[in-house]
Parts: C-alpha cells; structure tokens; sequence
C-alpha cells in the first residue's frame, strides 16, 4: 500500500534526499519517494499497515515538518449485531478499509464511531464492507435531536420481531412437544412411529427455515468472510440435528 504524505521545510535536493533516506529505515517500510517541487513524500508500506506518529516523528527528527492528517469522524448504527463476536466482526470489517484510522464498536448502543482520512477512502467503502461482513449499516446524521428516542424504537422493533418469530416457533413446537410426551411418556400411539417421526422433522424443518431464517442468513454472511459469529454455531448444532434426525429416520426404517 502506498500513502502519500505532505512535508514542509524542504529547501533542497539534498533535504529531500535526508527526508528519504529516514523514511526507508522504518520497519515495514518498502521504498519512499521523496519530491521536493511538490512537497510530497509517497511511502510505500510492506503489510499495509503504518504508524502517523512514526511517520511524523522520522520526519521531524530528519529536520523537517509533516503535516497532520485531517481526519473526520462519523457515527454509525450497526444493525445485526447479537454478541461480542459480532463487535470484533465488525470491528474487523471497518479496520480492514484503508484511510480508518481508528474503530470503536458499541454493542449496547448498536454504534460504531470511526475515525479516518476522508483523502484514503469514503464512507460508502466502510458502509460496504460491514454490509460483507453481514451486519446492516447507516451513517448517524448529526442533526438528528432525539438519538435516544430513536434507539428505543429500534428495541421495540427488535424485540417486536423477536416475540413475533418466538410465537410462530411455539405455535410449531408446543404441540409436538405434546405429542412426543404423549408417545413417549404415556405409551399412547396416536400414529405410527414413522408418521410422528416425519411430522417433528417438517416442525423443525419449519423453525429453522422460517423464523430462524434470519439466524441463518447471518451465520452464512459471518462464515462466508471467515469471521463467524455466535449465530454460527447456533446455525451449526440445529442444522446437525436436523440431518442427523433425518439420517437416523432412514436407517431405522431400512432396518426394520
């Protein structure tokens, strides 16, 4: 990766060559060009990685001035975000755009405050890569009057949908918990063990592909850009059951 950075104070080519020479002997630094008609010094960096302060240091030690960054601040609202894997996730995704110079990401105020250099990159590069990594991303308007309010509709919708998709699963589950208490505890065979053993794959097969959708979506977003977060595993121990509840379905009824 290469940045380019702007240095004052140069007089000569032999100023230029001092700058140079200094910004070649940081670690991780590949090669530096230093222009003295244009003030610049382009650096090229080994893992795209680099310290302003270093930067800025060699710089002033070499005799010479470097301009500050001019970085800007944005707030973000994260939607998706369910745990501390997911902050680490997103804290990976928006860490990765070059120009970022600082992330932080709040779980409990769904937020990220990000700090960058708008001449790097812009906001629809964060924007899309956090959308890669399978969270929902807006940028926080500063005008905005009543933040608080607008966190506390954002619960309610989510608890909101949560409750709705918590109801349609127990409409599912509750009578085949019924059902397999009533086989199983009691010895009453309503059906034969084939037609109740297909009727608990279609319920589940409808819990998890129905309400637990969105579940899975995220799961298959946060695995698809190695890195998983806790809907993963969740996605992970109910699909194995399902299939596995599928196989051993099989199995019996060919050995019967």
């Amino acid at each position: 990766m290469k940045k380019t950075f702007n240095v004052r104070g140069m007089h000569c080519a032999g100023c230029s060559q001092s700058v140079e020479k200094s910004l070649k002997k940081i670690s991780g630094v590949i090669d530096a060009d230093v222009q003295l008609t244009t003030e610049k010094a382009v650096v090229e960096f080994e893992n795209g990685e680099y310290s302003f302060e270093e930067i800025k240091n060699t710089v002033e030690n070499a005799g010479f001035e470097l301009e500050d960054e001019k970085l800007e601040k944005s707030i973000f609202i994260i939607g998706g975000m369910h745990c501390a894997g997911c902050v680490s996730s997103v804290e990976k995704a928006i860490g990765s755009v070059p120009g970022v110079r600082k992330t932080s990401v709040n779980l409990a105020t769904d937020k990220a405050v990000v700090e960058f250099n708008p001449d790097e990159t812009e906001v629809s590069l964060i924007e899309k890569n956090v959308q890669g990594a399978g969270y929902e991303i807006t940028r926080e308007e500063s005008k905005k009057n009543n933040r608080l309010e607008e966190k506390r509709k954002r619960d309610e919708e989510k608890l909101r949908s949560a409750k709705n998709k918590m109801i349609k699963s127990w409409i599912i589950t509750a009578p085949l918990m019924a059902w397999m208490f009533v086989d199983m505890v009691l010895n009453i065979h309503l059906t034969s063990h084939l037609t109740m053993e297909l009727a608990m794959f279609a319920g589940a097969g409808y819990v998890i592909f129905g309400p637990g959708m969105e579940t899975l979506r995220s799961a298959w977003k946060s695995a698809r850009v190695l890195t998983p977060n806790m809907d993963v595993l969740i996605a992970l121990g109910t699909i194995a059951s399902l299939v596995t509840g599928l196989l051993a379905l099989g199995i019996s009824n060919r050995s019967a």
